[in-house]
């Protein structure tokens, strides 16, 4: 009898906890789109121009950056675009690497993009970065947005400053992308229009292929994106920050070095109205626009 109740209290045990997860997770969402609709409706549309069809380097910090903050790029016909995966540790095992490793594999062929890996120690990553932005002849550097909270991120961002500072980068162009945090809406300067069966399309081909990804909040990054889509006027949106190189690294600078700002977009990032005043109010022009910079005329925003 003992043993038939402990069964039975570990059975009941379950089925609550299943019931309270399934409770939590409607809880978060309704409360995710209550705040997005909200923000959508005090959302000012903006002239932000469709990003043209160019030749693109996407820097993958971890498999499911590019899918996030690139899809348009990596789906849509008109971009060439190659995959740069940089193998950041991410704090995975060696067994769910590798296995991330296989899902961005899966989205290269499903998209019938070129996949390069940049790997080793760091040198050897620049090394390497050097030689495939020396043979591409790229017209966009795509990197995550510098509002992250991410430090392998910001990694991959130095790295790439590093690899970009042996050439010609005059007519070199920088374009953020949006993963975790919400761009700033002072930076957008383009954006790839999403319908919402193509968010649907979009997000379920996450699902699919990265398995190893299944506790993020989708539910989240969809409104971010719906938000975003009130820059341009469409359902939702994939938003970009296209600058020079040398804007971009003299900003890269200035953000790297506010560690509060880092903490407080750590902590608050999954907010959908906390972020967003975060990163619109971190001193947007002084950073942006650069009180210091002007005197550097050749430096501006595409």
């Amino acid at each position: 009898n003992y043993i038939k109740y402990l069964g039975r209290y570990r059975f009941d045990m379950c089925v609550c906890k299943k019931i309270y997860i399934r409770i939590r997770h409607i809880l978060r969402t309704l409360i995710y789109f209550i705040k997005a609709f909200y923000i959508r409706r005090c959302t000012k549309t903006q002239t932000v121009k469709r990003l043209p069809y160019k030749k693109c380097l996407i820097l993958v910090p971890h498999p499911d950056d590019e899918w996030i903050g690139c899809s348009g790029l990596l789906s849509e016909k008109g971009y060439d675009v190659t995959l740069c995966y940089m193998d950041m540790a991410g704090g995975d095992t060696e067994y769910i690497h590798s296995k991330r490793y296989s899902e961005l594999m899966k989205i290269s062929k499903s998209n019938d993009v070129r996949l390069f890996v940049a790997d080793g120690n760091r040198d050897n990553k620049i090394f390497k970065l050097k030689k495939i932005i020396q043979d591409g002849e790229y017209y966009y550097f795509c990197v995550p947005s510098y509002y992250d909270w991410h430090e392998e991120h910001f990694d991959v961002m130095d790295m790439l400053r590093t690899a970009l500072s042996d050439f010609d980068y005059r007519d070199m162009k920088i374009l953020m992308y949006q993963v975790s945090v919400p761009m700033c809406k002072d930076m957008v300067t383009n954006c790839i229009g999403i319908t919402k069966y193509n968010q649907e399309k979009k997000w379920n081909t996450f699902r699919e292929v990265y398995k190893t990804q299944e506790y993020i909040p989708v539910e989240r990054f969809k409104c971010n994106e719906h938000i975003n889509g009130a820059f341009s006027n469409n359902y939702a949106a994939e938003v970009y920050s296209c600058m020079n190189y040398k804007k971009w690294a003299y900003n890269l600078d200035r953000v790297l070095m506010d560690t509060k700002l880092i903490a407080d977009i750590k902590h608050n990032y999954a907010d959908l109205i906390k972020i967003r005043k975060i990163v619109n109010n971190f001193n947007s022009n002084e950073v942006l626009d650069g009180t210091t910079y002007e005197k550097d005329r050749n430096a501006d925003v595409l």
